[in-house]
């Protein structure tokens, strides 16, 4: 230790030494202590003065806080002053009282308020008459909303089910009217309406044991979300992301399974997969795919299985079949007729002369 250092400690060593020493010799007069009068509590006093500490301290905090402020504050204050604690404790509970009436009051004035200015009777998703109304109240807009219980599930869930070219990005549930997020209370509300209903909304609870936290969400059902949405994809015919899976998906197998691809048949594989998608030889690599997907996502060891079935539906099926020929049919019927329209394009350019030459015209 520097000889600084010490020398410092010994000097405070020595200050509280000689405080200690001038505190015991000061003599006690007993005739000059006076004794201490009884505090007295008028009721009405947390009431009657906004300065207080109840006031100033509890309720301005959250609800949890102020219950382990006051608690605190009863074990420091009980063992001193017990019949002020008591009387503290009765004033406090009888303006919680009054602070949770009134609220009550100003929230039905409120709302009944809200409820005069409505008058919604058509469903603003499907623009239909709502059978089965949930009412979804906005104190900052001051306005009530009225949406049918089944398009305000589906809403949800595609929001929740939200995705970009088959990559998860869950969105939370918004209103359509405004376009924004609804808010903890109303979601609550939602959720209790449609318990009463006959709507299916497995996902909704889900979202509901979670505290509607997204990222929760989110990290619990990302492959769930993913799966769902390659489904969509597969199963919509106009998308072209599906068609380019599928199409992927009976290349890689038929490489897998050492079945031949020719230029001729990959031609005309692509073109049944456009001109034919709900055909059934193509509905059941359809599904093997959507099983060949989930078993990447979920990491299950069923690659072999996969291919086993793909080389039993595939290999007698090529390369004839009633789905080969019709779009084989198709594709000579288009190159004929392509050629006719060149042909009959090359005559309507020709004309004949005054000596019969035949001369093109540019």
């Amino acid at each position: 230790m520097k000889p600084s250092v010490r020398k410092r400690q010994e000097r405070l060593k020595d200050k509280k030494r000689k405080r200690v020493i001038q505190s015991n010799n000061i003599p006690y007069i007993l005739e000059q202590i006076q004794p201490l009068q009884p505090f007295v509590f008028n009721p009405g006093t947390i009431l009657t003065q906004p300065h207080t500490w109840i006031i100033h301290r509890l309720f301005k905090m959250p609800l949890k806080q102020r219950l382990a402020e006051f608690a605190n504050y009863e074990m420091n204050i009980k063992s001193v002053f017990p019949s002020f604690m008591e009387a503290i404790c009765k004033e406090y509970m009888v303006e919680m009282r009054l602070r949770y009436q009134f609220r009550r009051l100003a929230n039905a004035f409120i709302r009944r308020q809200m409820d005069r200015k409505s008058s919604d009777l058509v469903d603003p998703i499907t623009l239909n008459p709502i059978v089965h109304p949930i009412y979804v109240y906005d104190r900052r807009q001051k306005r009530r909303y009225v949406f049918e219980a089944e398009s305000l599930n589906k809403s949800i869930k595609k929001n929740l089910y939200a995705q970009q070219y088959t990559v998860p990005h869950p969105k939370r549930p918004i209103n359509i009217l405004t376009n924004k997020s609804f808010m903890y209370v109303q979601l609550i509300s939602i959720y209790d309406q449609l318990l009463s209903t006959r709507c299916r909304m497995e996902d909704f609870s889900l979202y509901r044991k979670w505290g509607f936290r997204l990222e929760t969400w989110k990290h619990h059902m990302y492959n769930h979300i993913y799966v769902t949405a390659i489904k969509e994809e597969l199963y919509n015919y106009q998308s072209a992301d599906g068609q380019d899976m599928l199409e992927d998906f009976i290349k890689d197998m038929m490489s897998v399974c050492n079945i031949p691809l020719t230029h001729l048949f990959e031609t005309t594989l692509t073109n049944a997969v456009a001109w034919y998608p709900d055909h059934s030889l193509l509905q059941q690599l359809r599904s093997l795919c959507v099983t060949s997907y989930e078993a990447n996502i979920f990491h299950l060891n069923t690659g072999v299985l996969i291919a086993a079935r793909f080389d039993n539906l595939f290999r007698p099926n090529h390369p004839k079949c009633p789905l080969w020929d019709m779009v084989m049919d198709r594709m000579q019927a288009d190159s004929e007729a392509e050629a006719a329209a060149e042909a009959a394009d090359a005559l309507a350019s020709l004309s004949v002369d005054s000596d019969g030459d035949v001369i093109m015209q540019g």
